[in-house]
């Protein structure tokens, strides 16, 4: 497997900014810029040893490409931040796309479900330790908002459309995954620069568009990518929402005395940051000895 080439700076890389995010609270630029460079000088060289091949070398370019802008639309989305988002990029590259004769199988979408089911599963149980009873019930509350739970099924029907037609042309294993990202991504935008009432019309009639013209809605796996893609975006909505939670933690009191003095308002909020490299690093590591992403080991993807 062409992996073991990559395994030394997958492992340094891992370990390195897992430590530094835990203790510092960041990743450095440097670490990124040595694995990218590590990845095109044993590219080249694998390349001229005749283990890749021009398609490969294409399906690496765009893995990258890919893995660069999704990474950017769940920074944008305040999923992550953009050192994660670096850093996922730099890990979407030492790891090689597979290719079959029925579809391209693109790592970052492997790496992005590896990790954000573990994370979210930590974060989950993270947040119900750390928060109060009245803190649970208010997000249950919003989590399970009827109108926000229609606005976004709405806005997913929607979207499915036109996605299921480029998906028809893009072979792409996990293209779901990448429809719930998206999905994420532009409803963010639009709920900032549109108000609620124009929103929900422009969601409606679209769905009503679908309604009318795609006959897909008329057969059972249209329903069922649409529940999978739908859980895969509350599940990310979730996630962006816990991990934006302030939790509470223990500060000496010199600490808050020095923030006190140095703070514009009297009020002061203590934030207690989850630091995201080593999840990104064990997601990639699930990667590599699954060869694939956790749901379609489990059965749970099927032929998505």
């Amino acid at each position: 497997m062409l992996v073991y080439w990559f395994l030394p700076m997958i492992f340094f890389l891992g370990i390195v900014t897992s430590y530094e995010d835990i203790k510092y609270g960041k990743i450095r630029n440097k670490w990124i810029l040595l694995a990218i460079f590590y990845t095109i000088v044993m590219n080249a060289m694998l390349f001229l040893l005749g283990y890749n091949n021009f398609d490969y070398s294409i399906r690496f370019l765009t893995n990258g490409i890919l893995s660069l802008l999704i990474g950017f639309m769940i920074w944008y989305a305040n999923l992550w931040t953009a050192g994660d988002a670096k850093l996922f990029f730099a890990y979407s590259l030492l790891i090689s796309p597979a290719a079959t004769l029925k579809s391209i199988n693109f790592a970052f979408i492997d790496i992005l479900i590896n990790t954000f089911v573990p994370a979210s599963a930590f974060l989950l149980f993270f947040a119900l330790v750390k928060t109060t009873t009245k803190e649970k019930i208010s997000y249950a509350k919003e989590a399970l908002d009827p109108n926000k739970l229609l606005k976004s099924a709405l806005f997913i029907f929607a979207l499915m459309w036109p996605a299921g037609i480029l998906a028809s042309f893009l072979p792409v294993k996990g293209i779901l995954v990448i429809i719930a990202i998206i999905s994420v991504f532009l409803l963010y935008k639009l709920e900032k620069f549109l108000s609620a009432g124009v929103l929900m019309a422009v969601i409606i009639s679209l769905s009503l568009s679908r309604i009318l013209f795609d006959k897909s809605v008329f057969f059972a796996d249209s329903w069922v990518h649409f529940f999978f893609v739908f859980i895969i975006f509350i599940i990310l909505r979730l996630f962006s929402r816990i991990s934006s939670t302030n939790f509470t933690g223990k500060i000496s009191p010199k600490k808050i005395k020095s923030l006190s003095k140095s703070a514009k308002s009297k009020n002061i909020k203590i934030r207690e940051n989850i630091s995201f490299a080593p999840f990104l690093f064990f997601g990639t590591l699930l990667r590599i000895i699954l060869n694939d992403n956790i749901m379609h080991y489990a059965g749970l993807l099927m032929n998505f």
